[in-house]
């Protein structure tokens, strides 16, 4: 029997120790970059004054410039245009240095690098600006809350070119390679920070706190703040869970909602493989579903299908990256038919199968949706799938695995499971592609023409008994 402990936690001057490694502890191989920030929270202008810099080891051959991805100047939510202001960049030790800022909504900056780097080499960017926090979306202010994901710089991808997609206020958008987290949050002192990887709170002069976190081997960082926060925290097996809640639930309904968290992380650990942090939260307030590095974030109207489908984007989204923007079918279709995992360990095969029949695509209830896409590809960009992204990406793409593994595996469940745990073993802390991913799904289920078949239906949707 697991030790349970349940604390509501009192807010003081304390010392932490649930970060995922010790500072001294050296980075893993999938490492690229090292991010120190500050931050601080304006809650008068509703801005955040952000600074720090990003160490980054060059992976590109001939390196000769650097393009920073600025997500916060999206302005689809806001009135403010631009809303970062007195932005400014640095490059290892020169300060204020030129940049060109472009792309949709200004949200690329291109810095010309001052010689040619090989890669292994190191580049120091710093940079300093304000953020005026949108009145919606993922970098928000509410009624009584704040939300910060996407906040700072983020060095765009490369594979054969840039990837400088904008942010998207429709499906996902991050890809990025593994990264270390050194952040100090600032906040007015009544607030408190719902924050992965803790490892201080301290009290600081002048009516403000600071909230340290540090963590290696994150895909990203995010946090939110408010008055209002009740904090849970449970022992799960030397997982530490918590729960910051603005939704004034019971203690019986924070307890079941630790017991799918336990269940989730159980069944995820043994048919995946290892979440290799020590801390987990869940914040319960106004979004209505986001996943994060370490955090997630769900409404206070609670959902458990929603609870259970973001802690299993620590395992597809954060532990195994994949280019949201483009393949979202890897990320999200992926995501959304495991979940079905967690309804079949914790309920039996009945509640397995209605979870599965509720997000098909066949069902006579989205008839109207499947005869308007009919014909369509998965294989588009977030913003190419537009207004049919929903039903695209979290119906019909998880009916493409249901029927995968009822009619190709003959049902067999476990041998998908047992194909996943070496996904696992071989993309932990990396990205992967789609074709990589069916490449491993062939071989592993010794399955002919698995690869040719996924890349049918990912190219049309259609009859899913059409074969290559």
């Amino acid at each position: 029997m697991k030790k349970m402990l349940y604390v509501i936690l009192l807010i003081f001057i304390v010392t932490l120790s649930a970060c995922s490694k010790d500072k001294e502890t050296e980075l893993s191989d999938e490492t690229v970059y090292e991010y120190n920030l500050s931050v601080e929270l304006n809650d008068v202008d509703n801005q955040l004054q952000v600074e720090g810099n990003i160490n980054f080891e060059n992976y590109i051959d001939d390196l000769t410039e650097l393009k920073v991805m600025l997500y916060g100047n999206g302005t689809y939510h806001s009135d403010n245009n631009p809303n970062i202001e007195s932005l400014t960049f640095g490059l290892n030790d020169n300060d204020n240095i030129p940049y060109v800022q472009d792309g949709y909504d200004d949200q690329v900056i291109t810095i010309q690098l001052e010689k040619t780097y090989q890669p292994d080499e190191v580049i120091t960017v710093s940079f300093s600006y304000v953020l005026n926090l949108w009145d919606d979306g993922r970098m928000s202010y509410r009624e009584d809350a704040y939300y910060a994901m996407f906040f700072y710089p983020i060095i765009a991808e490369y594979d054969d070119n840039w990837n400088i997609e904008p942010y998207s206020f429709r499906g996902e958008v991050l890809y990025t390679k593994m990264a270390s987290f050194d952040v100090d949050v600032i906040v007015p002192e009544d607030y408190i920070v719902a924050m992965p990887n803790q490892i201080n709170e301290e009290v600081l002069e002048g009516g403000k706190k600071l909230y340290e976190s540090y963590g290696d081997d994150l895909r990203d960082f995010s946090f939110s703040a408010s008055k209002n926060y009740e904090v849970y925290e449970k022992d799960y097996d030397g997982l530490t869970l918590k729960i910051f809640d603005k939704g004034n639930h019971t203690q019986s309904e924070i307890n079941t909602y630790f017991s799918w968290m336990e269940k989730a992380f159980e069944t995820y650990e043994n048919y995946i493989g290892d979440y290799y942090l020590n801390e987990f939260v869940l914040e319960l307030g106004d979004i209505y579903g986001m996943e994060s590095s370490g955090i997630i974030y769900c409404s206070s109207d609670v959902s458990e299908g929603t609870i259970v489908h973001e802690i299993v984007h620590q395992w597809f989204f954060f532990m195994i990256g994949s280019d949201q923007f483009d393949e979202s079918f890897l990320d999200e279709s992926l995501t959304t038919y495991t979940t079905s995992l967690y309804f079949r360990e914790m309920y039996g095969e009945v509640a397995f199968n209605q979870y599965l029949d509720g997000r098909s695509s066949l069902q006579p209830r989205l008839s109207q949706y499947y005869t308007q896409y009919e014909g369509l590809s998965l294989d588009r960009t977030v913003f190419e799938i537009g207004d049919g992204y929903a039903f695209i990406i979290y119906y019909h793409g998880p009916t493409l695995f249901r029927y995968y593994v009822d009619e190709m595996l003959d049902g067999d469940v476990e041998k998908f499971y047992s194909a996943l745990q070496v996904y696992y073993e071989e993309f932990n802390r990396r990205n992967a592609t789609i074709d990589e991913f069916l490449d491993l799904l062939e071989d592993e289920t010794n399955v002919k023409n698995t690869k040719e078949w996924f890349l049918l239906h990912i190219s049309e949707i259609q009859d899913l008994a059409n074969t290559p």
